[in-house]
């Protein structure tokens, strides 16, 4: 993409700083990487998400200065330590018998879409270019075929933004606008049309993944959208509930 093309010269003429404290010398410094990374934990939501959702923790200090140079700020690059930090989660997770080995039941992750408003303005679908690196590196340490990533959901119509809303504000915001697409792109070592025959008869444990959760509400409608597709979600991942 010519967003992409104009980053990567941007790093050519400008020293990297690192995005949580501005150090200079790489996209995130050792100390906020490790910060970052943070400990998974269990979170409990406004909304009625009829799943279990885990974070890294709380929303602040670096990782929210990471999310929004990432988001806001054009720094593309930090896709790759996101999606690090959120396989990390994961591992974390399998390790723990929170998500199952995908050697036992494999792993599908299904990024929470963007709307085609954000993705114009940004230049890139935030959430699932990194969900993808998270895909990559789960992948390389599991059997072939055993995660994939789907991108099973689209946002229908204009939503606003939900800064500022209340947790009824943000259920009305998207309440309806999240939908099962017709023709799902999925990253996987398998051919897509098993992959997808797989996921609608139930072979994948479904793991639903956001970068910030605040009430759940956007979960809630990936869930309900997903089960009028006739998939089950089986967990929620996100980096940071704020």
């Amino acid at each position: 993409m010519v967003f992409d093309a104009f980053s990567a010269a941007a790093d050519l003429v400008a020293p990297r700083e690192c995005a949580a404290c501005g150090a200079r010398g790489a996209e995130l410094c050792p100390a906020c990487t490790a910060e970052f990374r943070g400990t998974p934990t269990r979170v409990r939501l406004r909304a009625d998400v009829p799943v279990s959702v885990f974070t890294c923790g709380r929303y602040g200090g670096a990782a929210e200065n990471v999310v929004n140079a990432y988001k806001e700020r054009g720094r593309i690059g930090l896709a790759d330590d996101i999606g690090e930090c959120a396989a990390r989660l994961a591992w974390e997770l399998i390790g723990r018998g929170e998500l199952p080995e995908p050697a036992d039941i494999p792993l599908a992750l299904v990024p929470s879409p963007a709307s085609r408003g954000s993705i114009r303005r940004r230049g890139f679908d935030h959430v699932a270019r990194w969900c993808s690196v998270t895909a990559g590196i789960l992948s390389a340490a599991a059997p072939p075929g055993s995660v994939v990533m789907g991108q099973l959901l689209a946002v229908s119509g204009r939503v606003r933004d939900a800064a500022g809303l209340s947790a009824g504000e943000r259920a009305e915001n998207l309440a309806g606008r999240i939908v099962p697409v017709r023709e799902p792109r999925l990253r996987a070592a398998e051919e897509p049309a098993r992959v997808w025959a797989g996921l609608r008869e139930g072979r994948f444990h479904v793991v639903l993944v956001d970068d910030v959760v605040t009430t759940g509400a956007t979960l809630a409608e990936c869930c309900r959208a997903l089960t009028a597709g006739g998939i089950a979600a089986g967990a929620g991942i996100a980096l940071r509930a704020a």
